[in-house]
């Protein structure tokens, strides 16, 4: 199983705003398609996914605050179904506007892809 979880970007701001999500939990993603753009005061920063992947779950809703390092959605392989769980009503992160989680550091036991993100002048 090949799981990378996208986070968000340095930006200049230190923070972004969801701006528009461009994908679906189940959808199929090819190299180069936008996942999220996210805007700040001066840039929008489109966030791409390299390869083609699975959209296997959305961490943001638009309008949410994000800084770097936040996760933003996970992609996985195509060829594997998406997992059947369901959340836990009691977990921090399932209330609304609880903390979003952040991307694990490396070498841990997610696969990360290098996520191309491609900054727009915003005005």
């Amino acid at each position: 199983m090949s799981t990378t979880i996208v986070c968000a970007p340095p930006v200049d701001s230190g923070a972004a705003e969801v701006a528009r999500i461009h994908v679906a939990a189940g959808a199929q993603v090819a190299a180069g398609d936008l996942l999220v753009t996210l805007e700040t005061p001066c840039v929008y920063v489109d966030v791409e996914v390299p390869r083609s992947r699975m959209v296997r779950s959305l961490e943001v809703a638009l309008g949410d605050r994000v800084v770097q390092g936040e996760q933003l959605l996970v992609v996985g392989d195509v060829r594997e179904a998406l997992p059947v769980t369901r959340p836990d009503p009691a977990s921090p992160t399932w209330k609304l506007g609880g903390p979003r989680p952040k991307c694990p550091s490396v070498g841990s036991a997610i696969s990360h892809i290098e996520v191309i993100v491609d900054q727009r002048r915003n005005g």
